[in-house]
């Protein structure tokens, strides 16, 4: 998954329902293709394979018998194959749009991703608990997708569209995977949902676990276990009561309803009401570092029975007529350094790196390295015209490099199923890397030092009594201005970019000494002097 977690679904895994199977295993092909065996032949499986490989999202179930393979369907929209053991539940040009959405605002909510994983761990592992069947599940798919409250299901109901309402009856566990998801009806066992934003309202036998891109909003009704999400906004309305306990990942989390068991948090905002019978433990997250933005209320109406603990973000607004019957303990956000500090560490560590980049290539090449100094003022308009060019032709040596073996490697013979991998491409895939890496690092840290090097010592030829011979002391000097300018804060990066692009021109200016034009001396005949 891209963009929190990625832009795809990507490899959400595989949830494989199965009740009296010795061995399972699956084993993805590069064609995309999802091959399932079980060791327990002459048993029922039943499983959905969820993955996108392919770029598609698959849900399957396993009939008795041996070994199966599984493809998807390439329709453009949502279809029943005639094979009733496979199903393609969802296209490829809505799978970024579910899935993908789903984990889409979590990465740019919060720094780290681990309540994300939390939430997308708990609801693959709830699916791999449960197992029935496959003469006790049912699947649903299309566009809109609805079960009539006066319709019931005695057993597991797959569903996956755009729009997905549930308002009957399903004695087993439901897991839906749609766009816009509403579930009024009842539930005998757990709820899983992996989609964009959802409505519940309804009696949960089991535990309520959902993924979701936008919202959840729990309008009332029961859950018998725990109820677990990961959403950028969460709202549990009054009414709700909830057996188990809550783990929740947010943007802003507003509970007021009736929960038994321990309540963890990691929000920005949100507020607290209702009955908590278990510790509440919550984590403020500063949204871009912003403490300012963050801050828990308890409500007037709130009776929390166990303890409350906070850690990050502001101290939590409690209003008068709550009550919490355990401690209180609030944990300040940890001390940031300061920026200047933090930003001589990270000027003194660039200086490191620039001036040991500058300083061995002054000693490799001491010649190319006085020219290359003297080239920056003498020929400035060629090293910046040569610079674009030089990473062109860096580019296209590589590349000539390695086709020029394959195609040696080719005309002896070399290529074969006896050696599918022959030596010259090995040499080929040394020569290529130490070309585009010795390149880069030239253009990346030794031409700034070389041309802050040259306005180093331009600086120091004011001074008295510098001698402008000297290249050592420029290049240190210089060093020391190139860290200063990377380091500094936003616009640092882009003009350390913009002279390491326009400034490794002189690595093809630099082999040729500088001219420079000098008064005639006495009856010399020449007009012209080299410097040296």
């Amino acid at each position: 998954m891209r963009h929190p977690v990625g832009r795809h679904v990507g490899s959400i895994g595989e949830i494989v329902r199965n009740r009296t199977a010795e061995s399972i295993r699956t084993r993805r092909r590069r064609s995309g293709r999802i091959e399932l065996h079980s060791s327990d032949g002459d048993r029922s499986r039943s499983g959905v394979l969820l993955g996108t490989r392919s770029r598609y999202l698959y849900a399957a179930e396993r009939e008795p018998g041996g070994s199966e393979r599984f493809s998807g369907v390439s329709s453009g929209s949502l279809a029943l194959p005639s094979d009733p053991s496979m199903m393609n539940v969802l296209h490829r040009s809505n799978a970024s749009r579910f899935g993908g959405f789903a984990f889409r605002s979590f990465r740019h909510a919060f720094p780290g991703t681990r309540c994300v994983s939390i939430a997308v761990v708990a609801l693959l592992t709830s699916m791999l608990c449960a197992g029935r069947s496959y003469a006790e599940s049912r699947h649903l798919g299309g566009d809109r997708v609805h079960l009539d409250a006066a319709e019931t299901i005695d057993g597991d109901l797959f569903c996956a569209g755009n729009s997905i309402v549930v308002s009957g009856t399903v004695t087993g566990d439901l897991f839906a995977i749609g766009e816009s998801i509403e579930i009024d009806g009842k539930i005998g066992g757990s709820v899983h949902l992996l989609g964009r934003s959802a409505e519940v309202d309804a009696e949960i036998g089991g535990s309520l676990r959902a993924a979701l891109g936008e919202s959840l909003t729990i309008g009332g009704g029961t859950i018998g276990r725990d109820l677990n999400a990961s959403t950028s906004t969460l709202v549990v309305r009054r009414g709700t009561v909830i057996s188990g306990g809550i783990g929740a990942a947010a943007r802003r989390a507003d509970i007021d309803a009736d929960v038994t068991d321990t309540t963890r948090l990691i929000v920005a905002r949100g507020s607290l009401g209702g009955r908590f019978g278990g510790p509440v433990e919550i984590e403020q997250v500063a949204m871009g570092g912003n403490v300012a933005e963050t801050g828990m209320t308890i409500d007037p109406e709130a009776v929390l029975e166990g303890d409350l603990k906070v850690r990050g973000g502001r101290e939590p607004d409690r209003q008068e007529g709550s009550t919490i019957r355990g401690t209180v303990d609030y944990q300040r956000p940890a001390a940031v350094p300061a920026v200047g500090r933090s930003w001589l560490r990270t000027l003194l560590a660039s200086w490191v790196q620039f001036a040991i980049a500058g300083i061995l290539f002054r000693v490799l090449f001491p010649t190319r390295s006085r020219h290359a100094i003297r080239n920056f003022g003498a020929r400035p308009l060629r090293v910046v015209v040569f610079g674009p060019l030089f990473l062109i032709l860096l580019v296209l040596v590589g590349a000539a490099v390695v086709a020029g073996c394959a195609a040696l490697a080719t005309g002896l013979g070399l290529v074969g199923l006896a050696e599918p991998i022959p030596m010259l491409i090995v040499i080929a895939l040394l020569a290529i890397a130490m070309i585009w890496c010795g390149g880069l690092l030239a253009a990346s840290w030794v031409a700034p030092t070389l041309f802050a090097g040259w306005l180093a010592r331009t600086l120091l030829g004011w001074l008295p009594g510098f001698r402008r011979e000297a290249m050592l002391l420029p290049i240190i000097a210089g060093s020391l201005i190139m860290a200063a300018i990377a380091s500094l804060p936003t616009v640092g990066f882009f003009l350390w970019g913009a002279i390491a692009l326009f400034g490794s021109g002189v690595f093809l200016v630099g082999a040729v000494p500088p001219v420079a034009k000098t008064p005639a001396v006495g009856n010399s005949p020449r007009g012209y002097e080299r410097i040296r």
